[in-house]
C-alpha cells in the first residue's frame, strides 16, 4: 500500500472510481449525497492543481481517491446539535471514493490522513451508513451536524490522535526480538507513564528520539549517513523535541538529514526499540552531558535514484549500501551486533510478509 499525491495522469482512473462510488451510494440507500456530476471535473482539477488530491495504491493500481487538506474549512465554522471536540488546528478529508475491488482502502486512507495531522474532521450524508460504520470503527466521535455550501445537512465526526497513548498501546502489544528489546520495552513504558517531559530535550537524563531504517524501492539497499559525532556510518533519526508523533519525527529527520523528498513509512508500527547511551560531547559550542535516547525505529522507504544532500551540521556523507553491507559500514561494534543486525533481521521478516501478500 502506498499513498501519494495524484496528477493529471490519473484523471481517467479518478473518474472511473467516482462513477463506481456514485453507483455504490445509490445501491446502499444513499442516492442524494453525490449527484450524477459530483465531484465535478472542475473540483477534481482544482484538487489536483492545489496538490490536495491523494490516492491509495495497491501495487500499481489506484484504489482510493480523496482530498486531504490541513487547515481551516469554512464549512465547519458552524455546527449544530452538538459541538467539535476542540478548536485546535485540524485536517479534513473530502470527496473520498474507493474502487469496486478495494478492501479497506477507504479506512486506510482516512487513517493515513489522521496520522498526518493528529486531529481530523470529516462529514458525510446521514444516509451514508457504510462511511459512518468505517468512521466509528476507526474511533471517530459524532460531533453534530453541519451545512454544506448548498445548504444541505451532513453529519460530522472528529478524531484526535493521542500519540503517547498510541505508543504505549503499541509497546504493550510489541513482540520483542530479543532480551534487549524486552528489557527496554518495560523501561520505556514506565518512562512514558511517569515522566511528563520525556519527549523534551530539556530532560537532560533521558528523552524520546525516533530513527529510520531506510530501504529503497527495489528492497536491496539501505541508506546510511556518516554521522559527525559518532564518526561512523549510522542510521538516520533525531530528537522528538516535544513532538509526540514519533513516526512523523522519523520522516522529518530523514528529509532534513538526506535531502530526500519522496519518503514514506512502510508501516506505522514500531520496527524496533532501544534505549541508547549517548556520551557527553560538544555540540554547537556547548557541552552536552551524557544521557539516554529512548528510541523507536520505523521502516521507511525512499528512492535510491533521488539526489542526496549532506546536512553539514549532522553528517559528512550519505550512501546506499547493500542490505548486509550496511552492518559492516558502521565503526561501532555494539551497534553492529545489537542494533543494525537486528534491524536487518526485522527487515527480512517484513520482506517475506510483503512477498507473501503479493503472491496471495
Amino acid at each position: 500500500m502506498e499513498i501519494r499525491k495524484l496528477t493529471l495522469d490519473y484523471f481517467d482512473r479518478i473518474e472511473e472510481i467516482y462513477v463506481y462510488a456514485r453507483e455504490f451510494m445509490r445501491q446502499t440507500g444513499n442516492p442524494n449525497q453525490w449527484q450524477d456530476r459530483f465531484p465535478t471535473v472542475e473540483m477534481t482539477l482544482r484538487d489536483i492543481e492545489n496538490g490536495d488530491l491523494y490516492g491509495l495504491f495497491e501495487g500499481d493500481e489506484l484504489e482510493c481517491v480523496f482530498a486531504y487538506i490541513f487547515g481551516h474549512d469554512p464549512t465547519y465554522d458552524y455546527i449544530f446539535d452538538g459541538q467539535w471536540l476542540d478548536e485546535e488546528p485540524y485536517g479534513v478529508v473530502h470527496r473520498i471514493a474507493s474502487s469496486f475491488n478495494s478492501k479497506g482502502a477507504g479506512r486506510k486512507s482516512i487513517e493515513w490522513a489522521l496520522r498526518q495531522c493528529g486531529n481530523l474532521r470529516i462529514d458525510t450524508h446521514e444516509d451514508n451508513k457504510p462511511m459512518q460504520g468505517v468512521l466509528k470503527k476507526i474511533g471517530f466521535e459524532y460531533c453534530g451536524k453541519i451545512l454544506t455550501h448548498d445548504g444541505t445537512e451532513r453529519v460530522a465526526f472528529q478524531k484526535k490522535m493521542n500519540y503517547r497513548q498510541d505508543l504505549l498501546e503499541q509497546l504493550r502489544e510489541f513482540r520483542p526480538y530479543n532480551e534487549q528489546e524486552e528489557n527496554d520495552r518495560k523501561t520505556m513504558i514506565s518512562l512514558l507513564e511517569n515522566v511528563s517531559d520525556i519527549y523534551e530535550r530539556t530532560n537532560d537524563i533521558a528523552h524520546m528520539t525516533a530513527s529510520a531504517w531506510i530501504v529503497n524501492r527495489q528492497r536491496n539497499m539501505i541508506l546510511m549517513a556518516y554521522h559527525n559525532i559518532y564518526d561512523s556510518f549510522s542510521w538516520l533519526g533525531g530528537h522528538a523535541d516535544g513532538d509526540e508523533n514519533l513516526l512523523g519525527v522519523a520522516l522529518r529527520e530523514v528529509r532534513e538529514e538526506s535531502g530526500l523528498k519522496h519518503v514514506r513509512e512502510l508501516s506505522d508500527r514500531i520496527l524496533s526499540l532501544e534505549i541508547l547511551t549517548v556520551d557527553g560531547h560538544e555540540k554547537k559550542g556547548r557541552y552536552v552531558s551524557s544521557h539516554l535516547h529512548v528510541n523507536v525505529t520505523y521502516l521507511i522507504e525512499a528512492d535510491s535514484d533521488e539526489e542526496l544532500t549532506v546536512k553539514p551540521d549532522e553528517n559528512k556523507a550519505l550512501r546506499w549500501f547493500a542490505i548486509d553491507e550496511a552492518i559492516a559500514a558502521s565503526n561501532e561494534k555494539w551497534f553492529r551486533e545489537r542494533i543494525y543486525s537486528k534491524l536487518n533481521a526485522r527487515l527480512y521478516q517484513y520482506l517475506r510478509k510483503e512477498q507473501h501478500e503479493k503472491n496471495s
